[in-house]
C-alpha cells in the first residue's frame, strides 16, 4: 500500500512544483512527508528554529538554512540528491543511465579516432610515431 501512495504522489505532483528550484522541491518534500504539523516536524527533524522551519515549508529557505540541512546528520547528500531529482523531474537511476550512455558514446568516439590515427600512421614511411605531430595543429 505504501508503494501505491508514493507512486500516486509522484504522478500527481503539479507541473508548477516541478518547475521551480531547490527551495520548492524541499517545501514539496516536507509537505508530502509530514502533511500535518509540518513546521514542527521540520523543526524537530533538522534542528531548525521555528522561523527557519516555517521558511522551509513555504519555499523561502535561506542559503544558510540549506547549508544546515546539507551538513545535518539526517540531511546531507541523500536529501539533496532527492531534492535535485525532484527539482529536475528525473530520477537518480535515469541520470546514471544517461551518464553511462554518454560515457560509452565518448569512448566509441575516442576508439574511432585512435583507429583513424593508426591508419594514418601506417601510411607513413618508417614506424609512424610522428604521425600525430605532423597532422595535428600546434597549440
Amino acid at each position: 500500500m505504501t508503494e501505491t501512495v508514493v507512486q500516486f504522489r509522484k504522478e500527481n505532483r503539479s507541473k508548477r512544483e516541478k518547475d521551480f528550484g531547490l527551495e520548492n522541491a524541499l517545501a514539496g518534500l516536507v509537505r508530502r512527508r509530514w502533511p500535518v504539523k509540518t513546521i514542527a516536524f521540520v523543526q524537530h527533524e533538522w534542528g531548525l528554529s521555528e522561523s527557519e522551519a516555517s521558511k522551509v515549508v513555504y519555499a523561502n529557505a535561506s542559503k544558510n538554512t540549506l547549508k544546515k540541512l546539507l551538513h545535518h546528520k539526517r540531511g546531507g547528500f541523500a536529501l539533496f540528491v532527492e531534492l535535485l531529482c525532484d527539482a529536475c523531474s528525473t530520477s537518480l537511476e535515469e541520470h546514471i543511465h544517461t551518464q553511462a550512455e554518454r560515457a560509452a558514446h565518448e569512448r566509441r568516439q575516442r576508439e574511432a579516432e585512435e583507429r583513424h590515427w593508426s591508419s594514418l600512421a601506417a601510411r607513413l614511411p618508417g614506424d609512424g610515431r610522428d604521425a600525430r605531430r605532423l597532422v595535428e595543429p600546434t597549440r
